[in-house]
């Protein structure tokens, strides 16, 4: 199972004085979607992997946690890119269902040690899962 053991985020997102989501890059495997990882608007979220992994789908859902903070739907339209090294990066698809489910979203086939999610808009990741390919 791929890892995550770094994350990166373009700004935190607060609301009346506190913090909204856990921004944990470890929350991410929580299925609850009350924990996570959430940016103001021009969101970029980063996530480091443990090793390079090969995939075409990932399993994802937007952060529930503070329903009057935060609205679900933050994410949707996002673009999705890979990386091997962190400075190349590759656009592979989009998040084009999000919110309070966690779904599954085929991307462009990809080997990569790094996954960035960019937004114009308010950005939460409330789960991630890399649906790695199986080995022949």
């Amino acid at each position: 199972e791929v890892e995550f053991v770094k994350m990166e985020a373009s700004s935190t997102y607060t609301y009346d004085g506190s913090i909204v989501g856990t921004n944990n890059v470890k929350d991410l495997k929580d299925k609850s979607l009350t924990k996570g990882i959430v940016t103001d608007t021009n969101g970029v979220i980063t996530i480091t992997f443990n090793r390079e992994a090969e995939f075409e789908e990932i399993a994802i859902g937007g952060y529930n946690g503070n329903s009057l903070a935060w609205y679900v739907g933050n994410g949707n339209g996002a673009n999705i890119l890979t990386s091997l090294n962190g400075s190349n990066w590759t656009t592979v698809g989009s998040i084009n269902e999000y919110g309070a489910e966690i779904k599954t979203i085929k991307v462009k086939k990809s080997k990569a040690k790094y996954i960035r999610f960019s937004h114009n808009d308010y950005l939460g990741i409330g789960y991630l899962d890399i649906k790695e390919q199986k080995k022949k």
